[in-house]
């Protein structure tokens, strides 16, 4: 009784060995191993999300349906795959991510049997296989979805290698398991014991290896529903859309850039990833911003740092989900993606202070009391939260001598400069001419030279502050949209004809108005014609003003924005 006992138990756990499939499964039942693979590390394209999984292929034929459906393949559009790899490659296909195949330096064998016998006898020795294959820059990501199909009632033991290779603490470990009948036995909670520090999700898939070809629904409605994805959205803009160039949207989700390209304080250079750091070297802090619902009762404004041990930032677990939930309760919401590694603590502090700044300078627009305004993070958000407090008297202005001097920079930067003068000028000129308000003052002499500064200033500081106007010509449009809320994209074919007809009529006005005769003194004395309709007069001027700044519009939005 008890042989026959034993052969049943021992023909049970047989079956229940899923020996998973490869990307280059055997074309012959002749083949006794997969080939030896070289040793190598696989790319990773930057994402935040690891799909690893083990894979074996048996050798089977594939010729019908019945030959494969119940081994440890499936076929898929003609191409043979193992059942764990099937399925890694559909959660891929679902959410993006890096996919990584453990393999060994030592292959397997493809024949079942002799597969079933080299598995019991690595669990039964606590074999580690040496691998072949290893993650190139394991800090990069905030989680990692580990396939494996479950032999002996555990996970293969190259698995078990690959979990002690690396240290996952502090991200999100999800299990997808293939099985013979098993299920996924205790292979969960070995996960959590050889990655103490990860948090293991309660969420794993289990598949029965005479389903997984047939499971494509069930695995990308499961995929989906993790609520993780590979790409993070960025805003949009550039250097339009910014703390200090945007308009302010109280009641829609907004992206805003906490600082200019080219102007990031830091004392850190960072050129190249060489691929250990999270973030490559053109990442722009940026604020996300979650309203409340429209109706309900403002209470204050709440900053979020997302954890990760500054190696990554876990957004998508300790950031959107929380600023949707607080946004919910009433309180106005922004997710911080600040700066990680190599960049200092101190420098993703000054991120935060920059958005602290930002909310409580724009307090009035989303409805709070500057004083109402909370910081909150997770892990190393804490810290960076903390690192602000203590050195909440800092400043978070960029130095202007730092950053990169693009032409677009240069640009902006002189017609700031000289319309700065400009306004001196005037102010200047203005109080030296002045023989009422500051007639007590000793000044003797020189007006013939303040007279032709006065009439400089005036008409160079009208063209630059033209200028200047057209350079943030985006931030306008949005706060007329949102006072207006005008559907603009309809009525654009009437915006370029206007456009057209104001750049035409401004040429006329620069001519009929001797602009450019006072803008470089070909006379030193201005002449009204006082006979002219003041109406027509201050239109000349103001399309005048349009030509201008629809020039320092195009300019500044056709000037190449970084380096070559």
């Amino acid at each position: 009784m008890k042989t026959i006992v034993s052969l049943f138990l021992a023909l049970t756990m047989t079956l229940s060995l899923p020996a998973c499939g490869g990307t280059n499964p055997p074309k012959s039942s002749q083949s006794a191993s997969t080939p030896s693979p070289s040793p190598i590390q696989q790319e990773t394209t930057g994402s935040n999300i690891l799909i690893a999984y083990f894979s074996v292929p048996e050798d089977v034929s594939t010729d019908g349906v019945d030959a494969v459906s119940g081994a440890s393949i499936a076929v898929d559009d003609g191409e043979v795959l193992g059942n764990t790899e099937y399925v890694a490659k559909l959660i891929q296909q679902t959410i993006g991510g890096d996919l990584f195949r453990i393999e060994t330096v030592d292959p397997y064998p493809l024949d079942h049997d002799s597969l079933v016998d080299q598995a019991a006898e690595e669990k039964e020795a606590g074999t580690r296989p040496e691998l072949a294959t290893h993650v190139e820059n394991s800090e990069q990501y905030e989680f990692v979805l580990l396939g494996y199909p479950n032999w002996w009632a555990d996970m293969p033991m190259p698995v078990y290698s690959f979990l002690e290779e690396y240290n996952f603490g502090a991200k999100t470990i999800i299990p997808f398991i293939t099985h013979g009948g098993s299920g996924a036995s205790r292979t969960v909670d070995t996960i959590s014991r050889l990655q103490p520090g990860a948090s293991v999700g309660d969420n794993a898939l289990v598949l029965s290896r005479n389903k997984a070809a047939s499971s494509a629904e069930d695995v990308v409605s499961w995929a989906q529903g993790l609520g993780i994805a590979a790409e993070t959205s960025r805003p949009e803009g550039g250097d339009s859309n910014t703390v200090l160039t945007a308009s302010v949207d109280p009641h829609g989700k907004q992206m805003l850039y906490l600082w200019e390209e080219g102007n990031v304080p830091a004392v850190t250079k960072y050129t190249v990833n060489n691929g250990n750091y999270f973030d490559d070297p053109d990442f722009q802090p940026y604020l996300t911003f979650f309203p409340v619902p429209e109706g309900a009762e403002i209470k204050g404004a709440v900053l979020i740092c997302a954890g990760g041990a500054f190696q990554f930032r876990s957004d998508q677990n300790e950031g959107t989900p929380v600023a949707e939930d607080l946004s919910a309760l009433g309180y106005q919401s922004f997710v911080l993606d600040y700066r990680l590694r190599p960049y200092t603590q101190e420098e993703g502090a000054l991120d935060l202070a920059r958005a602290v700044r930002f909310v409580r300078a724009h307090a009035e627009e989303y409805g709070i009391d500057e004083k109402d305004i909370a910081v909150m993070g997770f892990s190393a958000g804490g810290i960076l939260a903390g690192e602000m407090l203590r050195n909440f008297d800092g400043t978070v202005s960029p130095s202007l001598a730092k950053g990169k001097w693009t032409a677009r920079r240069l640009f902006r930067t002189f017609v700031n400069a000289a319309l700065l003068l400009c306004m001196l000028g005037l102010m200047v000129s203005g109080v030296i001419l002045s023989r009422h308000v500051f007639d007590f003052l000793p000044i003797k002499g020189g007006r013939g030279f303040t007279r032709t500064l006065h009439m400089l200033s005036s008409y160079w500081g009208f063209c630059l502050m033209s200028l200047h106007l057209g350079m943030h010509w985006n931030m306008v449009m949005g706060t007329v949209k949102k006072l207006t809320k005008s559907k603009w994209q309809v009525f654009a074919p009437l915006r370029q004809l206007f456009l057209i007809i104001m750049i035409g009529y401004g040429l006329y006005a620069v001519i009929h108005q001797k602009i450019l005769t006072y803008l470089f003194l070909r006379s030193h004395f201005v002449f009204f014609n006082f006979g002219e309709d003041i109406l027509i007069f201050l239109f000349d001027y103001t399309a005048i003003m349009g030509l201008v700044a629809a020039a320092g519009y195009y300019a500044d939005k056709h000037f190449p924005r970084s380096t070559a």
